[in-house]
């Protein structure tokens, strides 16, 4: 079983807690304004959207469905499952449907090599 939590900024996850204040519908840092509270910072050139979670969780998933054999030799059933929760129900689309798209383009290749 692979357990994944993402993507950062999404509930209560967080790349980094800044202290500032949040007005207006935007956040100012304790230079810029009295600071109220400590509010999480995500960066937009992180892995924090969910197309870029997708592309994450598609490498992650080949490289375990890889090491399987060596984490239990006795693995006979590569049978994919996704379960998601809470924000997951929002995320599950992106994650089946990039899947969905590379799992076509690796057979399209292997029927162009046959």
């Amino acid at each position: 079983m692979l357990y994944l939590s993402q993507p950062i900024g999404v509930g209560f996850s967080y790349e980094d807690a800044v202290i500032g204040s949040y007005r207006n519908g935007s956040f100012r840092n304790a230079t810029q304004a009295p600071p109220d509270g400590r509010y999480s910072l995500v960066s937009p050139n992180r892995t924090n959207t969910t197309y870029a979670a997708a592309v994450g969780a598609w490498h992650i998933l080949q490289a375990f469905l890889d090491l399987s054999p060596q984490l239990d030799p006795d693995i006979q059933n590569f049978t994919f499952n996704l379960w998601t929760e809470s924000y997951g129900g929002h995320c599950e689309f992106f994650y089946v449907n990039f899947q969905w798209k590379m799992w076509i383009l690796i057979l399209d290749r292997w029927t162009d090599i046959l």
